[in-house]
C-alpha cells in the first residue's frame, strides 16, 4: 500500500508541477492554485448479486492534492484509508467488508456559483482493496473509474467546506453498485 500510496503522490505531483510551467503568466501575488482536501466518506455498496445480501456501508478517511491548472479546471491526486467495516447478516452468517484503502487521480472542472460557492464535477480512476469476511477473510483489489458532483462553500479565502457524490463504475462485474458520499474541509496555499 505504502509503494503505491507514493506513486500515487508522485504521479500527481509530476502532473501539477507540468501544469505549473503551463501556468508561466500568472503573476506571483496570484494565489497558487494548490490546495489539500481532508473528507470523511461514507461507502454505499449495495450487492447485486442473485443472494441480494444488503447495502454495506463502511467508511473512509480521504486526503486529497490538487492543482488548479486555470480558472475553471484542477488536477487530483487522492489516498485513502479505510476506518470502519459494516456487517450484514445472510442465512445464519455475518459477512464483514471493510475497503482497506483507495487511490486515485481525478479532473475536477469547477465553476463559481457566487463569491462563496463553487460547484464542481470530477472523472478518474481510482483502485481500492477490501475485505470480505464471514468465516475466512478474501481480499479484493478493484480499478474503477469514477465521476463526483460537489459544493464547495467558501468560509475564509483559504478554508472552504466541501461535500460531494461519487459513483464508481466497475470495468468489471463486481456484484456491487458503488457510491461515495465526502463531507469534508479544503485549504488552499
Amino acid at each position: 500500500m505504502f509503494k503505491n500510496c507514493l506513486i500515487v503522490v508522485g504521479c500527481s505531483i509530476s502532473l501539477i508541477s507540468a501544469t505549473a510551467f503551463a501556468q508561466s503568466n500568472e503573476t506571483s501575488a496570484e494565489r497558487s492554485g494548490y490546495y489539500v482536501d481532508a473528507s470523511y466518506i461514507l461507502v454505499t455498496a449495495k450487492d447485486t448479486s442473485t443472494y441480494d445480501m444488503g447495502t454495506w456501508k463502511p467508511t473512509l478517511a480521504r486526503i486529497t492534492l490538487g492543482k488548479e491548472v486555470n480558472e475553471h479546471l484542477a488536477i487530483e491526486g487522492f489516498i485513502a484509508q479505510g476506518i470502519n467495516s459494516d456487517t450484514q447478516t445472510y442465512g445464519n452468517n455475518d459477512y464483514k467488508r471493510k475497503v482497506n484503502n483507495s487511490y486515485g487521480i481525478a479532473v475536477r472542472p469547477f465553476i463559481k456559483a457566487t463569491d462563496a460557492i463553487e460547484l464542481y464535477g470530477r472523472v478518474g480512476w481510482l483502485k481500492y482493496k477490501q475485505t470480505d469476511s464471514v468465516s475466512y477473510s478474501a481480499d479484493a483489489t478493484f480499478s474503477v473509474y469514477m465521476w463526483s458532483l460537489g459544493v464547495a462553500y467558501k468560509i475564509t479565502d483559504n478554508i472552504s467546506a466541501i461535500i460531494d457524490y461519487s459513483k464508481l463504475q466497475q470495468k468489471v462485474e463486481t456484484y456491487a453498485d458503488t457510491s461515495f458520499t465526502a463531507v469534508g474541509v479544503r485549504y488552499r496555499f
